[in-house]
């Protein structure tokens, strides 16, 4: 009998389990692992139950410990290490250790069972084999604490409860904060999901109008683009009246004061019958033409201004939100499609109302000539044949009768070749 069993021996088998237990816990420290001594029975069916000496939660990890002080042949030890095994196979321990004491007494089962834990569970299960010198310290210090410092004892326990209880509040504290976190979290979702909601909404209420607006706008630039247009065509027909008459009083006023006297040459000699009245009108329309676009051009030297700058499209509210984005998009490409209708419908009336301002202005013309033309019959001193077109006489402005007295220019001394076949051949004098 060495040193371990003579201390051990005045005591009973449970004092002993218990002495030594309590050395453990102060030998090894496990207070400070987190181990704690409690009566939670962990049951197996069919098989038995268990207490374990300590046990530590370690992040929701169960971490078991058991100590034998002594032998270790029972069948409530067999039973003991067989809810074990199931235990740690069925995962709801994580970790078992035994610490049994150098020289101490163990089954031949026994020892095959906790063989077959560490074999089929070698990270889960840890065998400790105390020496006995080292068991003798550990049951020294267990024996302190059944002596003197049983109150001392109950006071520890006190205080692991209590800081278990301050844990557990803490954690409950992080689980509520945790909660409260994901609260908030989804109500600014919802809030960001009803403003979107309601910015959708006045996005649809507001489209008609904005609608609306634009169509009005365009309207408005149309009509202003139609005013300036009749505006430009009634000053191109006063311009052109204007020009128009202008030339009939200019040409009116040179009838009336007869062709003026070239003062470098004598007037030629003209005979009757050189022009048509054909070509005498053709001359004279011509002349006014000339003389209506000389002075359309004088009174009216630059082009009539083409069309207003159109103004810049404005915008028309807010953006749309994410839900009104394909009907705002949709409205701008038909609008875009409309402005691209009324822009050609309007080229094409422009380019019509041109082609009338165009033929008018001829028309215009022809009647100013016309009325010229026949103003200046009215009033000239023509040949009755020459106004009536009766005849091939000679135009009136370059008509010159042969003055009484003198005889057509002859070329003498001719063979008669080369005659003018309208200059009637005078013979001798008779006597």
């Amino acid at each position: 009998m060495d040193g371990y069993d003579r201390d051990r021996d005045p005591y009973s088998n449970n004092d002993r389990g218990r002495i030594f237990e309590n050395g453990t816990y102060e030998h090894y420290h496990l207070r400070e692992k987190g181990y704690v001594q409690q009566s939670q029975v962990f049951r197996v069916p069919g098989i038995g139950n268990v207490v374990f000496d300590k046990i530590a939660n370690d992040q929701g990890k169960i971490l078991a410990d058991e100590d034998k002080s002594g032998r270790l042949d029972s069948k409530k030890d067999e039973k003991q290490l067989a809810v074990v095994y199931e235990l740690l196979r069925t995962g709801r321990i994580d970790h078992y250790t035994l610490r049994t004491v150098e020289r101490e007494l163990i089954s031949e089962r026994c020892q095959e069972l906790i063989d077959k834990i560490r074999r089929d569970f070698p990270e889960k299960s840890t065998h400790l084999i105390i020496d006995r010198e080292t068991a003798r310290e550990i049951w020294a210090k267990g024996l302190a604490i059944e002596r003197g410092q049983g109150q001392q004892l109950e006071l520890d326990k006190v205080r692991e409860k209590a800081r278990e209880g301050k844990a557990q509040a803490l954690q409950n504290a992080r689980d509520k904060q945790a909660a409260l976190a994901k609260a908030r979290e989804a109500r600014e979702k919802f809030r960001a999901m009803q403003a979107f909601r309601e910015s959708a909404a006045r996005g649809r209420a507001d489209a008609p109008r904005h609608v609306q607006a634009e169509r009005a706008q365009q309207a408005e630039l149309r009509a202003e683009r139609a005013k300036t247009l009749e505006t430009r065509e009634t000053e191109r027909d006063r311009v052109t009246r204007d020009a128009a008459e202008k030339a009939v009083r200019e040409f009116q006023g040179r009838l009336q004061s007869g062709p003026e006297p070239s003062s470098d040459k004598a007037p030629e000699k003209t005979t009757p019958g050189r022009e048509s009245p054909e070509a005498a009108k053709a001359a004279l329309i011509e002349q006014v033409a000339r003389d209506a676009a000389r002075l359309a051009a004088r009174e009216f030297p630059f082009p009539v201004p083409d069309k207003p700058r159109e103004q810049q499209a404005v915008d028309v509210g807010e953006r749309s939100p994410p839900e009104a984005a394909d009907a705002a998009r949709t409205e701008r490409e038909a609008a875009a499609e409309r402005e691209a209708a009324d822009k050609a419908r309007e080229t094409a009336a422009q380019r019509e109302a041109e082609a009338r301002e165009a033929a008018r202005t001829r028309a215009e013309l022809d009647q100013a000539r016309d009325a010229a033309y026949r103003e200046m019959l009215n009033q000239a001193q023509v040949p009755e044949h020459v106004r009536l077109g009766l005849s091939h006489a000679q135009a009136p402005q370059a008509a010159v009768q042969t003055p009484p007295g003198q005889a057509p220019s002859v070329e003498r001394g001719g063979t008669g070749q080369g005659k003018d076949p309208r200059t009637p051949e005078i013979g001798p004098r008779s006597q």
